[in-house]
């Protein structure tokens, strides 16, 4: 029962942060676009991509701090914890320090040399990636204090933190936006909230975990190479899997100025952050397992991670599924009326197989999650390679004469395949469940929920016609209802039902 309570506060407060983050990005985006113009906006998006990259320098010890210490706490071994912990942030210093140079490289070469920026913008973007790695510096080995309250499943405690500082951030961004700064400013926003989240954190685990020592002293006395050599090679293979999952999905922001034209850019990444709203909605969710998974792993207990693996799989599935279904009817609608329909084209045929790959992603989601807390970080990475190597070699041999269209669509045909092939029968081989069963629960029960929904959309279109968001959120949320009523009807066990209304009234005593 405690363990039941604790993963429904964590997912109660994972999904305020993501509701919170979902209205600050719906009405801060267009400002941000008009402020910044063409030009600033695509600046705004390319040093986001710097960013992104330059946070693979972690190495993965981010990850590996939440499973030891999930571990090591389930086991009440505190002076692994703090050894953990001060070794951790050791080595995120040295990542910081790294990053801070590269992002001077990325600055000092790339910006001037390889990007096609307006000269006039050079300085303003190299100043802006010089800050992104002073960000870094701070942000690395501050992060250890997030993997400690993950690693404790503290969820609400992280994000009781990062709803305050996103809020801020918004109202600060239109501020300096507003008084005429431009993206320079936007990153010094950045680093201010990534310091005082820091000392959020810094402040709130000396309260609630008298165990874990965090003065300057303790951390000096309890770094240790022992430590570190327990989680190098899962940190490392974990890395090397963050990169390519996650790196990976990164990767056509770079290809469609080389293959194709920048001015596409601005297109596929709106649609990118419309499909992202099915992460948005299970990722809440999704977090929970990594140390959920990890403290089965240290009991040995595979009946749990079976049940985590086909229940997880069902719930994420289920809501991701309709969420698809709805971009793919008014995704592009949307887009148009939110950012408007003179300053963006978006093609018809790219968003749909875009929603598609999510979907699928989403499906295996809570599967390569259980994968990584039980150490199979190595395979992960190799099937990681494999839908990389498939998704290059499509998208090189069709994007020339298909386009973006052709893009969207290699990289789900990858998708599904490795997805397919080797990521769900390697699951189930490994934890011992049948595939069919699996497939049939996790899968089959929610595509059977959705077909009602599809016609539902189709009749409302009909007896409610238009282009406003008012439309869009009325007919999606009366065709939500038909999915939800048919998901229970279909999809749910009888147990699984009697889960769902105990979590339900869980989550609105507190």
């Amino acid at each position: 029962m405690r363990e039941l309570n604790v993963l429904t506060r964590n997912i109660s407060w994972n999904y305020l942060e993501a509701g919170v983050g979902l209205v600050v990005y719906f009405f801060l985006t267009p400002i941000v676009v008009d402020a910044l113009g063409a030009v600033g906006f695509g600046m705004w998006v390319l040093l986001n991509a710097i960013l992104f990259y330059l946070k693979f320098l972690d190495l993965g010890f981010y990850n590996a701090l939440v499973k030891y210490v999930a571990e090591c706490s389930e086991r009440r071994d505190w002076p692994t914890v703090n050894g953990l912990i001060a070794t951790t942030i050791a080595v995120l210093l040295i990542a910081g320090v790294v990053a801070l140079f590269g992002s001077g490289l990325v600055a000092w070469l790339l910006v001037p040399n390889v990007f096609n920026v307006p000269a006039e913008n050079v300085a303003e973007l190299q100043l802006a990636t010089l800050l992104i790695g002073i960000d870094l510096l701070i942000a690395f080995p501050a992060s250890a204090l997030n993997a400690v309250l993950e690693g404790r499943q503290r969820f609400d405690v992280l994000s009781g933190i990062s709803i305050p500082l996103r809020i801020a951030g918004a109202l600060a961004t239109v501020l300096v936006l507003d008084a005429g700064y431009g993206v320079t400013a936007l990153v010094g926003i950045a680093v201010a909230v990534t310091v005082a989240d820091a000392v959020a954190c810094w402040t709130l685990i000396g309260r609630l975990f008298p165990e874990i020592r965090l003065s300057v002293a303790s951390i000096a006395r309890a770094a240790d190479t022992r430590h570190l050599m327990r989680t190098r090679s899962y940190s490392t293979w974990t890395s090397l899997n963050e990169i390519l999952a996650e790196g990976g999905a990164e990767l056509e922001k770079l290809l469609i100025p080389v293959l194709l034209s920048v001015s596409l850019l601005t297109p596929y990444t709106l649609i990118v952050t419309v499909c992202a709203a099915i992460f948005l909605a299970i990722e809440p969710i999704t977090d929970t397992f990594f140390p959920l998974s990890s403290a089965y792993d240290a009991g040995s207990d595979k009946t749990r991670l079976r049940e985590l693996l086909t229940r997880g799989t069902k719930l994420v599935v289920g809501i991701s599924l309709p969420l698809a279904v709805a971009i793919t009817f008014y995704g592009r609608d949307f887009i148009l009326i939110w950012i408007g329909a003179g300053n963006v084209e978006v093609p018809e045929r790219v968003l749909p197989l875009v929603a598609a790959s999510f979907a699928v992603t989403a499906f295996i989601l809570t599967g390569t999650t259980i994968l990584l807390a039980v150490g199979r970080v190595r395979e992960v990475f190799w099937m990681g390679i494999a839908e990389l190597a498939l998704a290059v070699l499509l998208v090189l041999s069709s994007v020339p004469r298909t386009g973006l269209v052709g893009l969207a669509g290699s990289l789900l045909v990858a998708n599904v395949l490795v997805t397919a092939a080797w990521i769900v029968p390697y699951l189930c081989r490994l934890l011992g469940q049948s595939i069919v069963g699996f497939l049939g629960a996790s899968l089959l029960r929610p595509a059977l929920a959705a077909a009602p929904m599809a016609l539902a959309i189709v009749g409302l279109d009909r007896a409610l016609p238009g282009d406003s968001l008012w439309r869009i959120a009325l007919n999606s949320g009366l065709a939500g209802a038909v999915y939800v009523g048919a998901f229970y009807a279909v999809s749910l066990t009888p147990q699984e039902r009697a889960l769902v209304l105990g979590s339900l009234r869980r989550m609105r005593i507190q």
